[in-house]
């Protein structure tokens, strides 16, 4: 690990109530590390600390991912701030199932996907005039093939249908050159859509961002992580928020790219995967850190 930007040990006498952290090439590598993962956010409750995940996966594939690490029921972000999962029964979704505030627009497994923006059917529409119209050369991911899928992410066949269930984006296959990619980027703008890079993928979709989705779930949360200190854990631009938001930000790179810059400082992570990032949460918590309250 490497210090940049200076210290990053949060606002002093800061106490970490809250962890929220990527995904992909940050707590997991590829889909063997899941039950790991499991276990590395287990320990992090056993301090009394809350985790949440925020992602740039669909709602069917955090539900199925959430069950398969053996975690208990906990909200999450999906489609990089589209849309939460929240367990049915408890907070929004138990009063909205009550009063009609709050239905989910689709319940799979112990959670109700809140979608918070979105219109695959008006952005389908849009993407498709841009391709013809603007000559962007790219794929969209509801046009690849299954198999072409499981090349490029490395998922099994039934991860890859689950990634293929979109509620409120959809990821672009990206062919053409960086400043075609700014030329889309502006093109998006006047329809009040926004594309955010995010490992391989460009993601377009409504503005919404993880920082934004973290911020409802911890209004919803209230308690110690509404209010206490916050690490935050990613990788790509589409965490940037998140990370410019913490109070400590770990910010994990392979090698193959240089890590994001962030306007703040930050401690660089060489490998993701549930052992190094266990073991750079815990460095940066510190033995000092006193253990949160439950």
């Amino acid at each position: 690990m490497t210090d940049t930007h200076g210290s990053n040990a949060g606002e002093p006498g800061a106490l970490i109530q809250l962890v929220v952290t990527d995904l992909d090439h940050t707590l997991i590598e590829n889909p063997s590390h899941i039950p790991a993962a499991g276990e590395a956010l287990r320990r992090l409750g056993q301090r009394g600390l809350t985790t949440v995940l925020a992602s740039s996966k669909t709602f069917a594939e955090m539900e199925d991912l959430q069950r398969q690490a053996g975690l208990p029921p906990q909200p999450f972000i999906f489609e990089n701030g589209g849309g939460l999962g929240w367990p049915l029964g408890q907070g929004p979704l138990a009063q909205g199932l009550a009063q009609g505030a709050a239905v989910p627009l689709q319940v799979q497994g112990a959670y109700g996907a809140i979608a918070a923006h979105g219109d695959l059917t008006r952005l389908d529409g849009i993407l498709t005039e841009l391709r013809d119209s603007g000559g962007f050369r790219f794929r969209r991911f509801d046009e690849l093939s299954l198999d072409y899928i499981r090349t490029l992410t490395g998922l099994d066949p039934r991860l890859a249908a689950l990634a293929m269930r979109r509620l409120t984006s959809l990821p672009l296959l990206w062919d053409d050159s960086n400043e075609k990619l700014a030329g889309l980027r502006q093109a998006l703008e006047p329809h009040g859509l926004r594309a955010v890079s995010g490992g391989q993928f460009v993601h377009v979709g409504p503005p919404c961002d993880k920082a934004t989705a973290l911020a409802q779930v911890r209004r919803w949360l209230a308690g110690p992580a509404a209010h206490g200190g916050m690490l935050a854990c990613g990788d790509s631009d589409n965490d940037r928020g998140l990370l410019e938001a913490a109070d400590i930000s770990l910010v994990f790179s392979s090698g193959q790219r240089p890590p994001l810059p962030l306007t703040r400082p930050c401690t660089v992570v060489q490998a993701g995967g549930p052992g190094p990032w266990l073991a750079a949460v815990e460095a940066a918590l510190g033995a000092g850190q006193p253990r949160a309250s439950a």
